[in-house]
């Protein structure tokens, strides 16, 4: 057949489950984590592709419930009302034979955000409870070069 390329796509997909004491990673990336809740139960997936033997792309999620009611700062949370979602994408290019160019993209989700702590040096006014951001977001543009 001329004029058309075949695309390879070479993709693994696996998914976890658990019930017990764990830390939320995105991806496995310390960096970019946050506590656990009390009585967590939690499930994993992830995937990864080769669309092209210069190219990958893998994608990852991540979601911990707190499967036992929780008295916070501001309310009390129902069983399965206090989650946490973490995940990844990520797609990479090969530049050359030393090179690579990725665009990475990390997105972190809290239902119930804990209280934000105020600026150093100062404190908030009493009774004025403000909560952390929901959604928290990461992009990284990265080159990647080997020099031996």
């Amino acid at each position: 057949m001329t004029g058309r390329r075949n695309l390879r796509l070479a993709a693994a997909a696996a998914l976890c489950l658990g019930v017990g004491g764990i830390h939320a990673a995105a991806a496995d990336d310390p960096a970019f984590s946050f506590a656990a809740p009390a009585k967590p139960a939690e499930v994993k997936w992830s995937a990864n592709a080769q669309p092209s033997p210069g190219a990958t792309a893998s994608l990852g999620a991540e979601l911990l419930t707190n499967v036992a009611g929780e008295d916070t700062p501001t309310d009390h949370v129902s069983p399965f009302r206090d989650d946490r979602i973490a995940g990844r994408a990520e797609l990479s290019l090969k530049l050359n034979d030393r090179g690579r160019l990725a665009m990475r993209v990390n997105a972190k989700y809290d239902s119930h955000p804990a209280p934000k702590p105020p600026p150093a040096g100062t404190s908030w006014a009493p009774g004025y409870v403000p909560l952390a951001d929901r959604l928290d977001t990461r992009t990284e543009l990265l080159f990647v070069y080997s020099f031996l």
